[in-house]
C-alpha cells in the first residue's frame, strides 16, 4: 500500500520534480469543477523521473492508460511501478475504507508528490482527468497546485444520445467521442442504432439488414463498448421498436406498415427477440455492457386495445433482455400509452416530452428516470422546431438535471438517474451536416452539461467566467475531434512550406513533411513542389484542421488533369482539381461534393486562399480577382481542412504547389465575412407577450438558440441600426418554424426615408427556414425587416445577418506585390532585396490581413 501524503507542503524545491513555491492556491480550473478544495502553498512539479505508483495490480491496466495520457500532456512517459513515493511521483491508491460513497468519488492530494485515492478504480479514473486537465493548462504542462480536492458526482448518469441511424458516424469518430466524454467526466454514450432510415449494426441472423451506406461490425461495436468500460463510459445500444422500424420493414415488409410493427402480428416480436438474442448471446456477446435501450417511442395507438398491446410489448422485450442480465431503458411514453397492463417498474424511463411521459406519473410508478427534455436538451440541426445548438447560458444559469416539466425530483432521490442531451439527425442528410458539424454542436454543449450534471449549480456561478474557463480547457488530446493543433507562431501559423529544395516547416512548429514521388522545380519565389499524379505526396504531421482556419498556397496545374485529381487529402475529405470533371476547384466530405465557380488555369500560377469556419467556406483567388463565399447555402458547405497529405497516395493532381501556409484562424481577408448586424441596436413593432427571452435583440445576438418572436401581426417589423452608413448586398434570415410567408427588406440612411432593396417594391417569399438573400448594393445605416404576410402564427426569427460586398485589395499593397514579382523575374540583384521580395510574394495575399498595405510580410 502506498502511504498517503500529508496535507502540509514542505518548504523545499526539488530539482526536476517536487515542490515549487507560490501563494496559497485557488481552486484549480477544471470542468466539471471540484466539489471541495483546500488550497495550500506551492505546486507539485513533475519531471522525467516521475513515476506512476499503484497500490495493487488491479490498477495496472488503468495506470498504463494514464501513463500514456501523461505522455501526451508532458512529453514524458512515467514508469508504472510499486513502492514508496518520491518527490514528483504520482500515487494511485485503492482504499476500501475511503469515506466518500460512490464508485466515482476520489480525493486528490498534492504535496511533495501527488496522491489519488478512491474506493473504486472509476474514482481513480475520474481523478486522473482532473490531473490531466490541470496539466494541460500549465505553461510547461508539468505542475499541479498543492492542496486537497474531494470530488464526486451529483448525479449518477451523465451522458449524450447520438442518432447514428439517420446519419452514419464512423467507428473511429465514436471512439474519439468516448474519450472526450470521459475527459469531461460524462459516463453514458447512448447510440440510436436503428430507425426508419437505417439499421447500423451487422447481423448474421438477418444478413443484409445492416445499411450498405455505413454500419458497424459486431466486433467494432464490441470493441467500442470495451473502450468505454476502460474509460468509465457506458455505451448504451438502442434497437428501437415497435415504432421507428422502417429499415426493418424494408427488409421484412410483412411485419408491419407505416414505420411500425403490427402489434397483433407475433412475428414482429419474434424478429426482435432474435435480434436481441444475437447481440446478447453469452457465448459471444456483442453488447457486453450492462445497459441496453429498447426504444418504444412515438408509436401511434388509436385504440385502448393498441395501448394495452404496446404496454405488453414493453414488458415482453424488457423481460427478454433482462433475462440476459441487462438493465434496460425505454423512451417515455406511458402517459400516451395509458392503460391497465402494468409495466415492469425495473424498466428505466428516459423522459423526453411531457406529453408522452412525465415524471409526475413515472416516479410514483417506480421507474428510475433520466431527463432528456426535448425543450432544453434536444439538438436537431436545421429542424426549425428544435435547437441547432443548446442554449448553454440558460442551462448554466437556470437548469438542473432533476428539473422535469411537471415535477422537480430531489437530486438524491433513488429513482433520479441524471440527464442526457441528444443530437438527432432528422434533417442532417438533407442539409449536408457532417461529423465535424456535429462536433461543433456537441462540444459547445458538453462543458456546461458536464458541469451541471457533476457539480450542479454553484453559488458563485458566473456564465462569463465559466466560458473563459472552458476556453482554456482543450479536448482530450487523444480524442481531438476538433483537429486542433498547437503553434508557437505569433501569427497563428500551424505549418509553412516554401518547398525551396526541402520540406522544412518555416512556421517554427517543426512539422517537417515527408515525401514520396515528388520533385522540386522552379516556382513563384524560388523552387516549388511538383506532384506527378497517382501516388505522389508530401505527408504532414497534421491529419486535419477543424473549423477556424486559413489556407494559402500557389497552384499551377499541368494540362489534362483527370477528374477529381487530389490537391489535399485525409480521412476527413479531399480538396480537388477538375472536380466531377468540371474543371473546377472543389471539395468532398462524407460523400458530399461542393464545387467552387473557379477553374484553375493550366500552366499558370494562381494564388489560392481558403478560409473555413462553422458557417461555411470561402475562396479568394489572386487576392480579390475571384471571391466566393459558400456560407449561406441550402446545404451547409463547411469543410474541415484535410492535411494528412499534400497530393495523394493514389490520385494526386499533376502540377506544382508553392508557398503553402495554414493558419489556426479564419482571416476575413476583404472584410466581406463580417456580420454587420451582430450585436447592433434594434427596435421592433412588438414581441410576443413582452417576454425578455423573445425580445428584438435576440435576433442579432449571434446565438441560433435564441429568437425574436411576434404575435400574429402581419405588418410586424424589426429595424437594425448599423451605427453608420454601410454598403449592403446580402442578408440571411434564420427562421423558426413559425415563419412568415412574404416580407420586404427596407433600407434607410436616416431612419426616416425608406427604400425597398428590391426593384418595383417587390417582396421576398419564405420558402425555407434558412433564407439567404441577395440584392443590388445599397447604402444604408438602417435595415428594416417589414412583414407583409403571415403563414401560420407570427414572425419568429432566430437571427438576422447583414453583409456587404467587402473591400478590394489596397492599391499600395498590390503595387508592392507587382514590384516584388518584377524583381524576382530578373536575374541577379541584391540578395537581401530578393529575399525580401520573395517573402512578400510568398505571403500574398495574407500580408493584406487587417487591411494594412504595408508591403511587408506578416
Amino acid at each position: 500500500m502506498v502511504a498517503p501524503v500529508s496535507l502540509a507542503c514542505a518548504f523545499s524545491l526539488f530539482l526536476g520534480a517536487g515542490l515549487l513555491h507560490a501563494a496559497e492556491n485557488p481552486e484549480p480550473s477544471v470542468i466539471p469543477s471540484l466539489q471541495q478544495w483546500q488550497g495550500r502553498e506551492a505546486a507539485t512539479v513533475f519531471g522525467p523521473a516521475t513515476r506512476l505508483l499503484i497500490s495493487s495490480d488491479e490498477l495496472s491496466d488503468l495506470a498504463e492508460g494514464v501513463a500514456h495520457d501523461l505522455l501526451l500532456q508532458t512529453g514524458s512517459l512515467p514508469a508504472v511501478a510499486k513502492g514508496e513515493p518520491h518527490p514528483g511521483d504520482i500515487a494511485l491508491v485503492l482504499d476500501p475504507a475511503f469515506p466518500q460513497p460512490g464508485k466515482e468519488a476520489y480525493a486528490l492530494e498534492a504535496g511533495e508528490h501527488l496522491t489519488l485515492t478512491a474506493r473504486h478504480h472509476l474514482g481513480i479514473l475520474r481523478g486522473s482527468r482532473t490531473l490531466l486537465q490541470v496539466l494541460s493548462q500549465a505553461p510547461s504542462h508539468d505542475r499541479f497546485p498543492c492542496g486537497k480536492a474531494i470530488d464526486f458526482p451529483k448525479y449518477r448518469m451523465r451522458g449524450v444520445t447520438l442518432d447514428v441511424s439517420r446519419k452514419f458516424y464512423t467507428i473511429g469518430y465514436l471512439r474519439r467521442l468516448v474519450r472526450d466524454l470521459a475527459w469531461y467526466k460524462l459516463n453514458v454514450l447512448h447510440l440510436h442504432l436503428t430507425d426508419d432510415q437505417a439499421f447500423r449494426l451487422e447481423s448474421e441472423t438477418f444478413p443484409g439488414l445492416a445499411a450498405k451506406d455505413g454500419h458497424y461490425t459486431k466486433q467494432e461495436f464490441r470493441d467500442l463498448i470495451e473502450l468505454g468500460k476502460s474509460l468509465g463510459v457506458t455505451v448504451v445500444p438502442e434497437i428501437n421498436g415497435p415504432g421507428h422500424v422502417g429499415a426493418i420493414l424494408r427488409y421484412r415488409p410483412e411485419l408491419g406498415s407505416h414505420g411500425a410493427f403490427d402489434l397483433r402480428n407475433p412475428a414482429g416480436m419474434e424478429f426482435m427477440k432474435k435480434l436481441w438474442s444475437e447481440y446478447l448471446d453469452p457465448r459471444h456477446p456483442t453488447f457486453t455492457g450492462p445497459v441496453v435501450h429498447i426504444g418504444t417511442d412515438e408509436v401511434e395507438t388509436s385504440t385502448q386495445e393498441d395501448r394495452e398491446l404496446l404496454r405488453a410489448w414493453m414488458n415482453e422485450i424488457f423481460a427478454h433482455v433482462h433475462a440476459y442480465g441487462k438493465e434496460a431503458h425505454a423512451w417515455g411514453g406511458l402517459d400516451r400509452y395509458s392503460g391497465t397492463t402494468p409495466v415492469d417498474k425495473r424498466l428505466q424511463i428516459d423522459l423526453w416530452n411531457w406529453g408522452w411521459g412525465n415524471a409526475a406519473t413515472a416516479l410514483p410508478a417506480g421507474h428510475r428516470l433520466t431527463n432528456i427534455d426535448d425543450a432544453k436538451l434536444y439538438i436537431v440541426p436545421y429542424s426549425g422546431i428544435y435547437r441547432d445548438y443548446l442554449d448553454t447560458a440558460d442551462l448554466y444559469r437556470n437548469w438542473e438535471p432533476n428539473q422535469f416539466p411537471a415535477l422537480t425530483v430531489p437530486a438524491d432521490h433513488p429513482q433520479m438517474n441524471g440527464a442526457n442531451f441528444a443530437i438527432w439527425n432528422d434533417r442532417s442528410p438533407s442539409y449536408g451536416i457532417s461529423m465535424d458539424d456535429t462536433t461543433d454542436r456537441l462540444l459547445a454543449a458538453v462543458p456546461v452539461f458536464a458541469e451541471k450534471c457533476w457539480r450542479g449549480s454553484r453559488e458563485d456561478a458566473d456564465y462569463s467566467a465559466f466560458q473563459t474557463r472552458s476556453s482554456l480547457i482543450k479536448e482530450d488530446p487523444a480524442a481531438n475531434l476538433r483537429y486542433s493543433a498547437a503553434t508557437v507562431a505569433k501569427d497563428g501559423s500551424l505549418l509553412t512550406y516554401r518547398f525551396d529544395g526541402d520540406l522544412d516547416d518555416r512556421s517554427g512548429n517543426d512539422r517537417t513533411g515527408h515525401a514520396k514521388n515528388i520533385a522540386f522545380i522552379p516556382g513563384e519565389t524560388g523552387q516549388a513542389l511538383q506532384l506527378k499524379g497517382g501516388e505522389s505526396y508530401v505527408a504532414t504531421p497534421l491529419e486535419a484542421k477543424g473549423f477556424g482556419y486559413t489556407l494559402s498556397f500557389s497552384l499551377k496545374p499541368d494540362p489534362g488533369n483527370p477528374p477529381d485529381a487530389i490537391i489535399l487529402e485525409s480521412p476527413q475529405g479531399t480538396l480537388t482539381l477538375n472536380t466531377k470533371g468540371s474543371g473546377k476547384l472543389g471539395f468532398a466530405k462524407e460523400g458530399d461534393t461542393t464545387l467552387f465557380d473557379f477553374a484553375p488555369p493550366a500552366d499558370q500560377w494562381s494564388d489560392i486562399t481558403l478560409t473555413g469556419d462553422s458557417k461555411g467556406t470561402c475562396l479568394y483567388v489572386n487576392g480579390d480577382e475571384h471571391v466566393e463565399r459558400l456560407v449561406h447555402r441550402m446545404r451547409l458547405t463547411t469543410f474541415a481542412l484535410p492535411l494528412a497529405r499534400i497530393g495523394s497516395d493514389h490520385h494526386a493532381f499533376i502540377g506544382a504547389i508553392d508557398n503553402f501556409t495554414v493558419l489556426d484562424r479564419p482571416v476575413d481577408l476583404l472584410g466581406a465575412g463580417r456580420n454587420l448586424a451582430l450585436g447592433k441596436p434594434v427596435t421592433a413593432s412588438s414581441w410576443e407577450l413582452g417576454r425578455a427571452e423573445l425580445a428584438p435583440g435576440k435576433a442579432v445576438d449571434g446565438d441560433l438558440s435564441t429568437r425574436w418572436s411576434t404575435a400574429a401581426i402581419p405588418d410586424g417589423w424589426l429595424t437594425v441600426d448599423l451605427g453608420k452608413i454601410e454598403t449592403l448586398d446580402r442578408a440571411v434570415i434564420h427562421w423558426e418554424i413559425q415563419r412568415g410567408a412574404r416580407y420586404k427588406m427596407l433600407a434607410s440612411k436616416d431612419g426616416e426615408s425608406w427604400v425597398n432593396v428590391l426593384a418595383d417594391d417587390s417582396t421576398f417569399t419564405v420558402e425555407r427556414r434558412f433564407d439567404p438573400l441577395s440584392f443590388p448594393p445599397v447604402e444604408a445605416r438602417f435595415l428594416k425587416f417589414q412583414g407583409v404576410e403571415l403563414s401560420n402564427w407570427g414572425y419568429a426569427i432566430f437571427e438576422i445577418e447583414l453583409y456587404g460586398p467587402g473591400r478590394k485589395l489596397e492599391s499600395a499593397y498590390r503595387d508592392a506585390i507587382s514590384r516584388a514579382r518584377s524583381l524576382l523575374a530578373q536575374e541577379g540583384g541584391d540578395p537581401a532585396e530578393r529575399a525580401r521580395a520573395a517573402d512578400l510574394v510568398a505571403d500574398f495575399p495574407l500580408g493584406m490581413e487587417g487591411g494594412s498595405p504595408s508591403g511587408n510580410p506578416r
